[in-house]
Formats: structure tokens, C-alpha cells, sequence
């Protein structure tokens, strides 16, 4: 995560993190010497139809395998009546 205040790409540390609503709070601190500057992020948690969370890195997959299913359901709907 790049600093706000100083933009440097030594990254940040993560002091805190917490769930919020459907997100996840995360208080970090820049690792740059001469800042240390602490900021808030919040990182959205992606749940399934089933209200499980899923991994940030599978969510756009199952989002679009959800929305594939969801077609062929009405596709098969429509061609059976």
C-alpha cells in the first residue's frame, strides 16, 4: 500500500484491522523512516449467495460463475415452457 502523505513504495504495515460492515478495516503505518504516517484502508470482503466469505482473489470468479448460472437457469426456463 502507497503512502498518502508521502507516496513512498516501501509499502506499510498493517497495525490494525478489524471487520466493519462488509468491509475490513486496516490501520497501517508507512514504512518510510522520515514519514511514519497512519492511515485507515478499507478492503471490501466478497460473500457468496450462501454469506460465506470469500477469498479477495476468487471473488470475481465465483461472481462470474454465479451470474453464468443464473443465464442457463433462465435460458432452460424459457425453453422448456
Amino acid at each position: 500500500m502507497i503512502c498518502p502523505v508521502c507516496w513512498g513504495t516501501s509499502g506499510s504495515a498493517v497495525i490494525d484491522s478489524r471487520p466493519y460492515q462488509q468491509t475490513i478495516r486496516r490501520r497501517r503505518q508507512c514504512l518510510v523512516a522520515s514519514c511514519q504516517h497512519r492511515f485507515t484502508t478499507y478492503e471490501v470482503r466478497a460473500v457468496s449467495a450462501d454469506h460465506s466469505v470469500i477469498p479477495k482473489d476468487l471473488a470475481p470468479r465465483l461472481k462470474s460463475i454465479e451470474r453464468e448460472a443464473k443465464d442457463l437457469r433462465l435460458l432452460l426456463e424459457r425453453n422448456a415452457s
